[in-house]
């Protein structure tokens, strides 16, 4: 019993290590998110994907993702209006929109077909009505 004790919290020991690794990786990846210039975002983030063969393999796919649109995503710190996170965005999609309207406005493409439908829609409804109805 005695030994079956001491090997689980041998196992129980490297779970909490591997967890806390795994919890510093990802606080180094989200520092390059609050970091206040863009320089110091792509420092970290260089730093971090130089080191990308030790990182776990959880995360390294995500850094090899993220390297890709790295200037896109780091919009945020320049722009002022860009919000860091989209949840207002998504608690918006979640809340208010059927769930057909949420596949519609995730990509741009499907965001202009509905604008251009809806700019179609209202033409029909305000500009043609109104001149069948004026001329009878």
């Amino acid at each position: 019993m005695k030994t079956e004790m001491k090997k689980a919290r041998v196992k129980i020991r490297e779970a909490k290590e591997e967890i806390k690794e795994l919890e510093r990786n990802v606080e180094r990846v989200s520092e390059i998110f609050k970091s206040k210039t863009v320089k110091s975002a792509e420092r970290r983030f260089k730093t971090l994907y130089n080191k990308i063969k030790h990182l776990p393999t959880e995360i390294q796919p995500f850094i090899r993702n993220l390297s890709q649109d790295l200037k896109r995503t780091l919009n945020h710190i320049i722009h002022d209006k860009i919000p860091n996170t989209n949840n207002k965005l998504e608690g918006y999609y979640k809340i208010t929109l059927p769930r057909y309207l949420k596949k519609v406005y995730r990509t741009e493409k499907g965001l202009n077909i509905k604008l251009r439908l809806n700019r179609i829609r209202w033409t029909m409804r305000n500009v043609i009505n109104y001149k069948i109805n004026s001329t009878s």
